[in-house]
């Protein structure tokens, strides 16, 4: 029947080998471990915790590495505000204002920690007492950019939420910001583009 659905010789013998599977299966323990250290949850696809919106895009993540509120992920009621690194001061106190008000309505605000808008929406979820949840496109214990890395602590602080897609070591790509907006997309009810 494997046959018929997988058609790769080399997986086949890999799922069929119990030696390499308990390999694998100890490899995957070690590695929630070294996140578990570093206050890093890992949320398979299949576990409860991991957001229902997410699902229903057509590529969600395998996992999720988070730090913070792990209630925000059941959350539905999420608005990302996003755009460009080099705003003017009237797009910036836009996004804060959106963010702040947007916060008053219980929406957690959804961004990419990135500097400029990201980075207005975020702090107007946090002057509003709301929540943020701040996607980044690297792993989560290299806060990028560095000029963010004490607002990534204040989210946490604040009952907020970093989220990853990369784990622990592994290289941030070029394309990782592009895939990071689709979790931020994917975790919202609504997108709302600033400059």
């Amino acid at each position: 029947d494997l046959e018929k659905i997988i058609k790769s010789d080399e997986i086949i013998n890999l799922i069929s080998n119990e030696a390499a599977i308990e390999r694998l299966i100890q490899s995957a323990k070690e590695h929630i471990k070294i996140h578990k250290v570093k206050d890093i949850t890992v949320i398979p696809f299949t576990n409860d915790s991991y957001p229902e919106l997410l699902k229903k895009i057509p590529d969600p993540p395998i996992s999720l590495y988070c730090k913070g509120n792990l209630n925000l992920l059941k959350n539905n009621n999420n608005l990302a505000i996003i755009g460009t690194r080099e705003p003017t001061d009237t797009g910036l106190k836009i996004a804060e204002k959106l963010a702040y008000r947007f916060s008053e309505y219980k929406f957690t605000i959804v961004s990419g920690l990135a500097l400029g808008i990201d980075t207005a929406g975020h702090l107007g979820a946090l002057r509003a007492n709301g929540s943020t949840i701040a996607v980044m496109a690297g792993s989560l214990d290299k806060i990028y950019p560095k000029e963010n890395i004490k607002l990534a602590e204040q989210i946490v602080r604040n009952n907020g939420l970093l989220v990853s897609e990369i784990a622990l070591g592994e290289k941030t790509q070029r394309s990782s910001f592009v895939k990071r907006d689709r979790i931020q997309s994917g975790l919202s009810l609504g997108v709302c583009p600033i400059q």
